[in-house]
């Protein structure tokens, strides 16, 4: 028998086939990792602007109360709620994650007077 030097067609299958069941078990992984990066991250943004829109409500000149704000970022629909309860000042956001679920987010406030 001849010595033969190289990959023979075997060994390129099964290369090949572990390179794909690799690549296919990765890909959902990367797109579940995705949807939550996307969750997380419109979940700061949301919470960081409610704070925002409240500290007008402490420090600054507030409309009256109950407010209602709307604002839209990366084609989702964020909406705000300022309403007064006892001595604090309630202000929430609500939204539509990436998940397709509903997401609240709350922050209380001592009202100035």
């Amino acid at each position: 028998m001849k010595k033969k030097n190289g990959y023979s067609m075997i060994e390129v299958l099964i290369a090949s086939s572990i390179f794909f069941q690799a690549l296919i078990l990765f890909i959902p992984i990367y797109a579940d990792i995705q949807l939550a990066y996307d969750t997380l991250r419109d979940k700061r943004w949301a919470a960081n602007q409610l704070q925002t829109e409240l500290q007008q409500y402490i420090w600054g000149k507030p409309p009256p109360l109950p407010a209602v704000l709307e604002t839209t970022r990366n084609d989702t629909l964020f909406h705000f709620e300022f309403n007064k309860e006892d001595i604090y000042m309630k202000g929430c956001v609500s939204w539509q994650n990436a998940k397709e679920s509903e997401e609240t987010i709350c922050l209380f406030a001592l009202r100035k007077e």
